[in-house]
């Protein structure tokens, strides 16, 4: 692979991290077709891990560098099941159908220090909503700095193993 395609590559990991951490919220479309309380409604079966493993199962299967679908599977569960698990978190909704389709029960971790979010777009770019958006980027950014740490610490083993 040259070194475009790599760079390429990297760019498309990344951006499926990205986009596998927030496509959970994209349920919020389904409002017009059901209730909140709904399986498909919001934090329902969209934000279970039968979901995440079925969409990284597909993501995987259609990533181009056949030799990166193991990690590309494991990147975009993890950034799935990281939604799931801050949304545990909040303060309020009723939770997340972490056993869907087992169950249709709603979960949320015992320490909640998370405000919710308002779903409504235009409360969402308030004083209160940015606040909020503060408070969650507390918990995202060491998230993120994580992967990052994660990515360098196997890059640098990699680079040991070739010299």
């Amino acid at each position: 692979m040259g070194l475009a395609s790599r760079r390429d590559s990297r760019r498309g990991v990344w951006l499926l991290g990205a986009v596998c951490a927030v496509l959970p919220d994209a349920d919020v479309v389904m409002h017009a077709f059901v209730e909140y309380e709904h399986a498909f409604g919001h934090r329902g079966a969209f934000h279970s891990p039968a979901f995440y493993l079925l969409f990284s199962l597909v993501v995987a299967n259609l990533w181009r560098e056949r030799e990166e679908r193991p990690r590309i599977f494991l990147l975009s569960f993890l950034a799935l099941l990281s939604h799931s698990l801050l949304d545990m978190m909040t303060t309020g909704g009723l939770g997340v159908a972490m056993l869907y389709p087992i169950s249709d029960e709603r979960f949320f971790l015992p320490w909640r220090p998370i405000p919710v979010s308002p779903i409504n777009v235009k409360a969402f770019f308030t004083q209160r909503g940015l606040d909020i958006l503060t408070v969650e980027l507390r918990f995202a950014i060491p998230m993120l700095l994580s992967a990052l740490l994660f990515r360098f610490a196997g890059r640098h083993k990699k680079d040991e193993g070739t010299t």
